[in-house]
């Protein structure tokens, strides 16, 4: 290989480093800001007690799940839209505005079903799976926080838009805008309302599904997403619109059931820790949201790789394609590394300040609390690493061999893992979360091997 070659290689990595960083730390951000909403609605709800954070976190994290999943289905216009940009033209100009005004409508019909859906999935785990107090006070809180679903469901879909037109900046400032109209609500709630005791929880729903309305507003207006809007429903005619709402769904379905293979199992899996009791679902709230904050930077990665991905597959730039997915797995280890650090030295602090009655969980787990930290640090890891390749892979369109490969790793080898080891360690919610490590590990080997493979055939379309 010759001098200029390497040197020509050496432009290119620190390029990419540099459109990499471009996107990702607005993104990454914008990520954490707004899950900061949920995070803080797990903090406000362990300030009340620890009976109000078992109840009102699993239907954050209902809540989170269900949006997630949409998110997900819906996504896949991300990838569509970044190729339609690297054709270029004024045709793929018109293409990508059209992919955008598609995702809006298909997201206004799915926020309808997913409310309804979450309310139904919490009347029948009151019915069947949780303690009585637990249940009512987690239908109370749902009953309000719902509604919230519709809010997170079209900011994701203008976080997306933002990413892959270089306009994080925009959807970081709705974020702040989000979070902190309910840093306020609930302060208010909390400094005046703890005497009303059960309803409560109702107001706390309240702030955080205004809380989430503020957020998606707020990007709406800071994209200017109604001209476009406009432009496409009126100067597009009804045969391309239907094509490209059916091209997102196509791209999608696959994405979504990968995802929902995912969280569905983790939603089992902590409604079985629930049955456990309240402390252990107290600790397995808190490592639920220690996971979900730096899960965030891997989220923001995984988008920046499918914008840049699906960009260089458009222009027929296969090694283009590769060299941005190993500038992203090596860039995204080391701020999981980061994330580890910071856990394994500040584990203390994190959990005095997530749930107030320590007492009540410190006597159930002793001093086991530090293994449940050091299995939620490798989980951290190993989700950097698989949100780097399934995002490459999105960028390439390969959607359904992927969503295969979710399928076995969550559900064979992780839940079979997770429910084994819950019986035989002596705190079920460690053995649970031994058993996601290893669904999560096994998903980033798979999708790893999988963009390797294909790219090195310059494949994968719609497949």
């Amino acid at each position: 290989m010759s001098v200029v070659s390497l040197f020509g290689k050496k432009n290119i990595f620190f390029e990419e480093i540099r459109e990499i960083s471009k996107i990702f730390f607005p993104l990454s951000l914008a990520q954490v800001m707004q899950v900061s909403i949920t995070l803080c609605a797990n903090l406000a709800l362990g300030g009340i007690g620890v009976e109000a954070l078992a109840s009102g976190g699993i239907c954050n994290m209902l809540i989170q799940t269900g949006v997630v999943i949409v998110q997900s289905t819906i996504s896949s216009f991300q990838s569509l839209l970044g190729q339609a940009r690297g054709r270029g033209g004024a045709e793929g100009e018109a293409a990508a505005e059209r992919f955008v005004a598609c995702a809006c409508a298909i997201a206004l019909g799915l926020s309808g079903f997913l409310v309804a859906l979450l309310v139904l999935i919490v009347l029948v785990c009151q019915a069947i799976v949780f303690e009585t107090s637990m249940g009512q006070d987690a239908l109370l809180y749902m009953s309000s926080a719902v509604f919230g679903a519709p809010g997170m469901v079209f900011f994701s879909v203008m976080r997306s838009y933002g990413s892959a037109t270089g306009r994080s900046a925009s959807i970081l400032k709705a974020a702040g805008c989000g979070t902190l109209a309910y840093g306020v609500g609930a302060f208010v709630v909390l400094l005046f309302c703890r005497g009303m005791g059960q309803s409560i929880l109702v107001m706390m729903g309240v702030v955080f599904s205004i809380a989430w309305s503020i957020a998606a507003t707020m990007s709406f207006l800071t994209l200017d997403i109604f001209s476009v809007l406009k432009r496409s429903f009126v100067q597009h005619e009804w045969p391309a619109i239907k094509n490209s709402c059916a091209t997102i769904l196509h791209a999608g379905w696959p994405v979504g059931l990968g995802v929902a293979s995912e969280m569905s199992a983790n939603t089992l899996l902590a409604m079985f820790v629930g049955a456990s009791g309240v402390a252990q679902m107290s600790v397995h709230q808190l490592c639920q949201s220690i996971e979900l904050l730096t899960f965030m930077p891997s989220l923001a990665m995984n988008q920046t790789v499918s914008v840049r991905v699906s960009y260089f597959h458009g222009k027929g730039e296969h090694d283009r394609s590769r060299i941005v997915h190993h500038v992203a797995m090596v860039f995204i280890f080391l701020v999981a590394l980061a994330e580890v650090a910071t856990i394994l030295l500040f584990h203390n602090p994190i959990y005095r300040a997530s749930i107030s009655d320590t007492g009540v969980v410190s006597a159930r787990f002793g001093g086991g609390l530090y293994d449940m930290f050091l299995v939620v640090c490798a989980v951290v890891v190993f989700d950097a690493l698989q949100a780097a390749s399934s995002g490459a892979l999105r960028g390439k369109l390969d959607m359904k061999i992927p969503m295969l490969m979710a399928v076995t790793s969550y559900w064979i080898v992780g839940f079979l893992f997770a429910m084994v080891l819950a019986q035989l360690t002596p705190q079920p919610v460690l053995g649970v979360w031994i058993g996601i490590c290893a669904g999560v590990f096994c998903s980033a080997c798979l999708q790893t091997v999988r963009f390797i493979r294909i790219n090195s055939v310059g494949r994968a379309e719609m497949t």
